[in-house]
């Protein structure tokens, strides 16, 4: 959502249905576009179909204890860095 402020932000969200935010983080549109993609349908989307997919992954790795799972499983970091690296 795009608010000049908080307080708007809260105001918008009330009158729409009833609810405030618990926690609101500031962003700069260019990291949500970059991560995202666009935000907006291009002014040509109203002759011409959007060829591009709607579809985000995101994906979160816990790295907590990494290292004793892998030797514990048989992996060596030089594996990792020899498979990364080719």
């Amino acid at each position: 959502m795009d608010a000049p402020d908080k307080e708007t932000a809260d105001k918008v969200h009330a009158e729409a249905h009833g609810h405030v935010a618990n926690e609101m983080i500031a962003v700069d549109l260019s990291a949500v576009e970059a991560f995202l993609g666009r935000i907006q349908d291009p002014p040509s989307a109203k002759t011409m179909p959007i060829d591009d997919s709607a579809f985000r992954a995101i994906m979160f790795t816990d790295m907590v204890a990494c290292i004793p799972i892998l030797t514990r499983i048989g992996v060596s970091l030089a594996s990792l860095y020899d498979a990364s690296s080719s």
